[in-house]
């Protein structure tokens, strides 16, 4: 399938940000949502960023307010798989009740800093609690690094439910 083929079936969802503005987080979104398109597999992006509106290949602005957008299009986007990248850990417990509702199966990439700041000092044990449900009930977690994956893992996610994948997409060949 062409990364212009329209598809009459959107059955990912990948929310968060999307170029632009470039950073780490945008681009991974923007390669593997190109990645995912090429490959035929049916995806949508709903940009965090409301930045860029592109349905001929599946990218649509979140609308506002954000928090209610994400849970809006997490029950009623029609989507069966969810794969966020955010950096709040208030998203990634709504998206974990949102999908538990809805039957619908949450994957959660982990990039930086944000999940062990929800266990760090200062952090209430009820957050810690609602955090540690959240990434338990994940179909998926990937961890952009060695450290995030064992935090996974001390929280309680099981092992075959985390995978190491470095933020890192590579553009395909003829891009490069």
């Amino acid at each position: 399938m062409s990364a212009n083929a329209p598809h009459t079936s959107l059955d990912i969802a990948l929310l968060g940000g999307y170029p632009p503005p470039y950073g780490g987080v945008s681009v991974h979104i923007e390669r593997l949502h190109g990645f995912l398109w090429a490959s035929g597999l049916p995806c949508r992006v709903w940009d965090s960023y409301r930045k860029t509106n592109r349905p001929d290949v599946g990218i649509r602005p979140l609308g506002k307010p954000m928090l209610l957008s994400y849970l809006w299009r997490i029950m009623t986007g029609g989507s069966k798989v969810v794969h966020i990248h955010t950096s709040r850990n208030l998203i990634r417990v709504l998206a974990a009740a949102a999908c538990k509702l809805s039957g619908k199966k949450l994957v959660i990439t982990v990039h930086g800093a944000s999940l062990a700041n929800g266990f760090g000092q200062g952090s209430k044990g009820l957050s810690r609690s609602l955090i540690r449900w959240a990434m338990r009930r994940a179909s998926h977690v990937f961890a952009v690094n060695d450290d995030i994956r064992q935090l996974c893992l001390d929280i309680g996610v099981a092992g075959d439910h985390v995978t190491m994948l470095p933020a890192f997409i590579p553009l395909p060949a003829e891009q490069v």
